[in-house]
């Protein structure tokens, strides 16, 4: 089966890669989308999870510089690359993450947890 190269860099630093593979979609099997996190709030590009020569999907989301005033959520959180939602091919990039993204989003998600307290 055909494997691609996603490559991840957050705030300009290189965090490592993995391996990606088509994944079924609705019947389909679908090519790995490359992805491309903007903030909102400041118009940055804050994050990017890309493959040479795979076309961008750009995701509308707040850097850990600019979260939520007011709104809560872990399923949210401002400079957490996870999708939250349950579609196979999220699913596979959630759990495809290299150990230095994941250690990324550890931090973020302790960052949210403190502010809670």
């Amino acid at each position: 089966m055909e494997t691609f190269t996603q490559h991840f860099v957050i705030e300009g630093r290189y965090y490592g890669s993995c391996l990606r593979r088509r994944l079924p979609n609705e019947g389909n099997l679908v090519n790995p989308t490359s992805y491309t996190y903007v903030c909102p709030e400041c118009g940055d590009v804050w994050a990017k999870a890309f493959m040479e020569g795979r076309r961008y999907c750009i995701i509308n989301k707040r850097c850990r510089l600019h979260p939520h005033e007011g709104y809560d959520s872990i399923y949210d959180i401002a400079g957490s690359l996870l999708f939250p939602h349950i579609a196979a091919y999220e699913k596979a990039y959630n759990e495809g993450l290299p150990v230095e993204v994941m250690r990324w989003e550890v931090e973020r998600h302790l960052d949210w947890w403190e502010k809670q307290q």
